[in-house]
């Protein structure tokens, strides 16, 4: 890298995951933009890319890094959910999910048909458990 770039970028934020998704975002859209050749949907493409220089040239970094944080948060709530859900559908056969009533925590009982009592380990409460096949 050139002397005169290094000197530029120093003490400028840079790339980071939340840069990195809107990237996909810039990507995708104007993937859509190549198939319906609209003017608005070019001018919304110019959204995340300017976004993105601007967080990358920016020396607030303190909250550079709080946007970040915030992002992490949803992606990693929404990573969990999908996570779960697929979890859900690889053991169909052999598990089932219920909620607690008293709690509301998730719990993995084995599939036996009929009906069952069920000790949630949060809250130690006691509740009966239809399973259908």
């Amino acid at each position: 890298m050139p002397n005169w770039l290094n000197n530029f970028m120093y003490g400028r934020y840079g790339f980071d995951n939340l840069s990195r998704f809107m990237m996909i975002l810039w990507f995708a859209i104007a993937f859509i933009n190549l198939f319906f050749k609209s003017y608005i949907l070019y001018a919304v493409t110019l959204i995340p890319a300017f976004l993105i220089l601007f967080r990358m040239l920016s020396r607030n970094i303190i909250k550079r890094r709080a946007e970040n944080a915030r992002y992490q948060a949803i992606a990693n709530k929404t990573g969990a959910w999908f996570s779960f859900r697929r979890q859900k559908l690889r053991e169909i056969k052999t598990h089932r999910y219920r909620k607690c009533p008293h709690c509301s925590a998730v719990l993995r009982l084995p599939r036996k048909t009929g009906v069952h009592t069920a000790l949630c380990p949060r809250c130690k409460n006691r509740f009966e458990v239809k399973i259908v096949l």
